[in-house]
């Protein structure tokens, strides 16, 4: 029987998640993509949630873990 697939994506690039959640996959060695803000400083990203800085991100690379750009800013389109 073949087996599907599954991908976990966590979005915005929080910082809770790059502290909590990147840990537990790494110990259990599953891969995720991560899509972030390209600039996590940006004035314009508004939320009650800090950023992870990019370069935290990037270092996931190592670890099996995807990068995906989520936009440049995270600009509120709403």
């Amino acid at each position: 029987m073949t087996r599907g697939a599954l991908t976990l994506v966590f979005d915005d690039g929080y910082q809770c998640v790059y502290d909590h959640v990147v840990p537990i996959l790494n110990k259990l060695n599953i891969p995720a993509v991560f899509s972030i803000p390209l600039q996590s400083d940006s004035p314009e990203h508004k939320s009650e949630f800090t950023l992870a800085p990019a370069d935290h991100w990037l270092k996931l690379k190592k670890h099996g873990h995807e990068i995906a750009a989520h936009s440049i800013s995270h600009t509120d389109l709403t």
